[in-house]
């Protein structure tokens, strides 16, 4: 049996020069790694010879592909990582997007075989909108032996950002929109000046922008290589997610 895997980002990046491919960018090449350790036979993008098709993006340009899939027996897979709900204070002109969005989420994930839900929230959405394609909760995963406790990494990302061991330090992950809570993250920042408070993460050019003035107490690193992450996870005291709406959430179990 050969599984493949898409992400549709290469498709994307075509057209849009982004910098942070989100938790996508970082899940499926882990879920990749671990099936292959299994002995499973796992493509990345290529259809060649595969007997299931896992899709990761609600990507328009994929519903010829699942037509093909279905009509030549192969059976389809869909990742449920962006949900309508998502849209709003994430992309610009998320409210207007969001009434055809949620109309074309409920048609495609009905073209699937299965559909994997990383959380109970995700499941209940399907239930409670009509979706028909079976329904199977997995949440997702993150690597132990990466994210652990290390005093060295800890000691290396302080000394970087110029932290001494007695500055407290509030640490939030993920792209500077609304729905991230970025404004409220900043709020808190204002109110408590004897800490320091650190957002790992910038905007894309189709997001929806933030104008926000950063306090003293404000770290703001743009990007971080995911191989870089545990330390930032080791450097910080507190790990503040004041975020609205998510599918799931991999930096909360990766802190």
């Amino acid at each position: 049996m050969r599984v493949c895997m898409i992400t549709g980002l290469a498709s994307v990046r075509k057209l849009i020069d982004f910098i942070n491919a989100g938790g996508m960018g970082t899940q499926v090449p882990l879920i990749t790694e671990k099936l292959r350790e299994r002995g499973v036979d796992v493509s990345m993008e290529n259809t060649t010879g595969c007997d299931i098709l896992h899709l990761h993006t609600p990507l328009p340009t994929y519903l010829p592909l699942i037509k093909r899939a279905r009509k030549s027996g192969r059976k389809v897979v869909m990742h449920a990582r962006h949900l309508p709900e998502l849209v709003k204070g994430g992309f610009r002109g998320g409210n207007l997007i969001y009434p055809v969005f949620h109309r074309y989420s409920q048609y495609l994930y009905n073209q699937a075989d299965a559909v994997v839900c990383a959380t109970p929230y995700v499941k209940s959405w399907m239930e409670t909108h009509g979706v028909r394609s079976k329904l199977y909760m997995i949440p997702n995963g993150v690597d132990c032996s990466f994210f652990r406790k290390s005093e060295n990494l800890r000691r290396q990302f302080r000394e970087k950002y110029h932290l001494s061991e007695n500055d407290f330090a509030v640490l939030s992950v993920g792209l500077m929109i609304p729905r991230k809570g970025i404004h409220d993250f900043v709020r808190v920042a204002e109110r408590c000046r004897s800490t320091t408070f650190i957002w790992i993460g910038a905007t894309e050019k189709v997001l929806e922008k933030v104008h926000v003035t950063f306090p003293e107490n404000f770290v703001h690193i743009p990007y971080l290589p995911f191989s870089d992450m545990p330390s930032a996870y080791n450097g910080a005291d507190v790990f503040f997610f004041p975020t609205y709406a998510e599918s799931y959430g991999n930096v909360l179990m990766e802190a």
